[in-house]
């Protein structure tokens, strides 16, 4: 009896060559969120501690270095979000600093999450993008899963 959990197997004939090629599907899970970028600044200049409680320093420092803070700011807030809707049951059960949207050296931005995040997720592929214009920021991720 096979197990539910495993990835579907599909087969792909080569027409050409007439050979069989076996492939594995895995499910894919998708969050996508998109902020207003006004609303960002207009919380971040009420609340003193908004930036703190949902920014790490890295974050804070990257934003901080930019002439205009909030679209990155706005942007990064759309990531932690749609992170959190390509992982149902995580609202509410992880602290905003848990995860950290870092870009490496090619400027590709990249979701780094908390020692015990990672252990949980068990090496599952994580992509992620964003983009902002003058008024908002919208960020998609995607993640191999159940």
């Amino acid at each position: 009896m096979k197990s539910t959990k495993n990835p579907r197997k599909i087969a792909k004939i080569d027409i050409f060559s007439n050979k069989c090629y076996n492939y594995e599907i895995m499910p894919i899970k998708i969050g996508i969120d998109i902020v207003d970028i006004n609303r960002i600044k207009t919380i971040a200049n009420k609340r003193k501690n908004f930036v703190s409680k949902i920014f790490t320093a890295k974050e804070q420092a990257y934003c901080a270095s930019k002439k205009n803070p909030y679209p990155h700011y706005a942007s990064r807030f759309a990531a932690k979000e749609a992170f959190l809707k390509a992982v149902p049951g995580w609202q509410g059960k992880l602290k905003w600093t848990e995860l950290e949207v870092t870009n490496d050296p090619s400027g590709k931005p990249l979701i780094t999450l908390s020692k015990l995040s990672r252990f949980k997720l068990k090496g599952r592929q994580i992509e992620l993008t964003i983009s902002h214009d003058r008024n908002y920021a919208i960020a998609l991720v995607t993640m191999e899963g159940r």
